[in-house]
């Protein structure tokens, strides 16, 4: 269980790094052509962004602190 466990923290630390990618690549006009992102899903993919990368930087902490969710 606990090895689920390291897997699933850790993929939450990688999940920003392999979403940059894909958003800067989304939004690239030269790359996309005429199915780029628009302004709204431009706007909801940077706020995804930012919302997975805090879940990142608090994932190893909380894993820490809690003895990785034994309490």
């Amino acid at each position: 269980m606990a090895v689920v466990e390291y897997s699933i923290v850790f993929s939450v630390v990688i999940l920003p790094l392999t979403y940059l990618p894909t958003l800067v690549a989304a939004n690239d006009e030269a790359l996309m052509g005429p199915f780029v992102n628009g302004r709204l899903a431009k706007a909801l993919g940077w706020f995804y962004l930012v919302v997975i990368s805090v879940a990142a930087l608090g994932a190893v902490p909380l894993l820490v602190i809690t003895h990785g969710g034994k309490s």
